[in-house]
């Protein structure tokens, strides 16, 4: 219709008529887009805050999870650095349970914990830069080049609680099958050798100083993962 009438306007001359017509086919036109942009961004919008609310529930269970890795790897390292101290000294202790617990401890160690599912799902699709709020985007950024340092970590675990426990060699272990039920470390380390225990000492120190740095990790894991949810709460609000 609209170009029928500018083709007789065109015959006729009536160059104003013209004119008017396209100015209504440009603004019609503008008009159209704006609602296409403004269901797009509503959209976009909507689509956000349930990605953001999936964000904040995997999270505050990552949380809870880091927070029970930072006092596992702190339990650790206090344990390794105990027995490490008793090697020092020399002397057997009477409590042969309490020696085996800090044995245990000496020969265990943590692992990192993977991203949570959604935001490792944002980093593989590439869309982590699509979220609108800058901070929140350089939170998760930030939480990418913490938690990137398990990489290198837990290959160093194995190693560590392997190639420098040379006094593994001194005691009898004995490995329970796979459990959901608290590890009793009387009924793994059933005896040990103290004398040549005492020569192990540079390999408990080692393996201290690592679970301290694992205790770092964590924790580090665990103050980006806080930064996040602080950033989710102030985006929903």
């Amino acid at each position: 219709m609209i170009l029928r009438r500018i083709t007789k306007h065109v015959k006729d001359q009536n160059w104003f008529a013209v004119a008017l017509d396209f100015f209504i086919v440009v603004v019609g036109i503008l008009i159209a887009f704006q609602i296409t942009n403004w269901n797009e961004g509503r959209v976009n919008k909507i689509n956000e805050g349930k990605l953001i609310q999936r964000l904040e529930t995997e999270f505050i269970a990552h949380e809870k999870l880091l927070a029970i890795r930072v006092e596992r790897a702190r339990d650790l390292a206090i344990r390794s650095g105990k027995l490490s101290a008793l090697i020092r000294a020399g002397q057997e202790p009477d409590n042969e349970d309490y020696v085996k617990g800090l044995i245990w401890a000496s020969i265990s160690t943590t692992f990192g914990e993977a991203p949570p599912i959604t935001y490792s799902e944002l980093v593989a699709s590439g869309k982590l830069s699509e979220l609108s709020d800058a901070q929140l985007r350089s939170a998760l950024y930030n939480y990418g080049r913490v938690n990137a340092k398990w990489e290198r970590g837990d290959r160093t675990a194995y190693a560590i609680t392997n190639e420098h426990s040379q006094f593994r060699k001194y005691l009898h272990i004995v490995v329970p099958p796979p459990s959901e039920e608290p590890v009793d470390a009387t009924t793994i380390i059933r005896s040990y050798d103290w004398e040549k225990l005492k020569q192990a000492e540079v390999s408990v120190s080692t393996i201290e100083q690592y679970q301290w740095n694992q205790f770092l990790f964590h924790s580090d894991d665990l103050k980006a993962v806080r930064n996040i949810l602080a950033e989710l709460k102030r985006v929903k609000q």
